[in-house]
């Protein structure tokens, strides 16, 4: 099950459901120079060092597509999901490794029991992948792969800046969806 939501992904949480929110570090330098959605975490975060320390113990070595938690660092979410997303430009001309990278998401949130999970379009910015493509992608997925996670509510997060195309692309798609 999913919805189609417009949030500020530093205040998410839904009480009484365990939550958690996805961040796409984009590739291994994002660590140490983070995209815009990550920037507004570590921002919003109540100890900046502790979670780019934790992040950059976990998730330096790891491959594009993998996946890791952290804690939430004061932020509303009971958790991190984060993602090494990889780069448009590695001729994923068939979303292949996006939707890859979205599966070891779903994953994770299904083995630590997640409930709600508020997932942005991941690999937009730096990493060369249209919203369009990764809105098709992601609607897909989830609708596709909604029985396997039945105990998890997807809330797909589209940035204020996103939100004519996407609509555009819902019309299109007749996705059934609420649109914010």
């Amino acid at each position: 099950m999913y919805q189609i939501v417009s949030e500020n992904i530093t205040k998410f949480k839904v009480h009484g459901k365990k939550t958690a929110i996805v961040n796409s570090l984009g590739y291994h330098d994002s660590v140490t120079y983070p995209g815009q959605l990550f920037r507004s975490i570590i921002n919003a975060c109540d100890d900046k060092n502790a979670l780019m320390d934790e992040v950059k113990s976990k998730g330096q070595s790891l491959d594009y597509c993998s996946v890791f938690e952290t804690r939430s660092y004061g932020l509303p979410a009971d958790g991190i999901i984060h993602s090494i997303t990889p780069l448009r430009y590695y001729d994923d001309n068939n979303l292949f490794l996006i939707e890859k990278t979205y599966r070891n998401i779903f994953a994770l949130l299904k083995k630590e029991r997640y409930e709600v999970v508020l997932i942005p379009f991941i690999g937009t910015g730096a990493n060369g992948y249209s919203n369009i493509e990764v809105f098709t992608k992601l609607t897909s997925l989830c609708s596709k792969l909604s029985g396997n996670y039945p105990n998890i509510h997807f809330l797909i997060d589209i940035y204020y800046e996103e939100c004519e195309s996407v609509k555009n692309i819902a019309y299109w798609c007749k996705c059934r969806m609420k649109i914010c």
